[in-house]
């Protein structure tokens, strides 16, 4: 099992406009889910905090946090770290263990007038699964599309060694 594992979530389209992404619409997206708490050790911008999306009572001596979190967002903590945001419609982020294609689903669900590419690092993702990546394209809570990658295949080189696809 890996510590960390690569997560990409990208705005596809914006169905109030047919032609063009709403650039307004994505930033006012992005703003929806980001803490505007720097992380003191690294003195990085959190770009998604999980309690935005999926909210949880959490106290800080709560012996049970771990497993209230796993529950409600599929990984550990309430923030993804090693964030940043390559474009202004995608950002790149970590999640301990593996993807969260579940709170992403629930993300969807809450924006429904996007639609979100979204690309995780499998890892544990699902028992049996020999596939090192997955891909989901959603909208209003729905899978449009699901693909599952394996390590040997260029798509899957490209998305962990950030070099582009021939």
């Amino acid at each position: 099992m890996a510590n960390w594992a690569k997560n990409v979530l990208q705005v596809n389209k914006t169905t109030n406009n047919d032609e063009a992404i709403d650039i307004k619409r994505v930033k006012t997206f992005f703003n929806s889910i980001r803490n505007n708490v720097r992380y003191k050790e690294e003195d990085i911008e959190l770009l998604i905090d999980f309690h935005k999306i999926i909210p949880v009572e959490l106290d800080s001596d709560d012996p049970d946090w771990r497993d209230k979190t796993i529950a409600a967002w599929g990984t550990k903590g309430c923030y993804a770290f090693g964030q940043r945001q390559i474009n202004k419609y995608t950002i790149e982020f970590l999640t301990a263990w593996q993807g969260v294609p579940e709170l992403m689903a629930e993300l969807s669900r809450q924006n429904p007038d996007i639609i979100l590419n979204y690309t995780c690092d499998l890892d544990t993702f699902s028992p049996g699964n020999t596939s090192n990546i997955a891909s989901f394209v959603f909208q209003a809570g729905n899978i449009l599309m699901e693909l599952y990658e394996d390590e040997d295949d260029d798509y899957t080189n490209a998305f962990f060694n950030d070099t582009e696809m021939e």
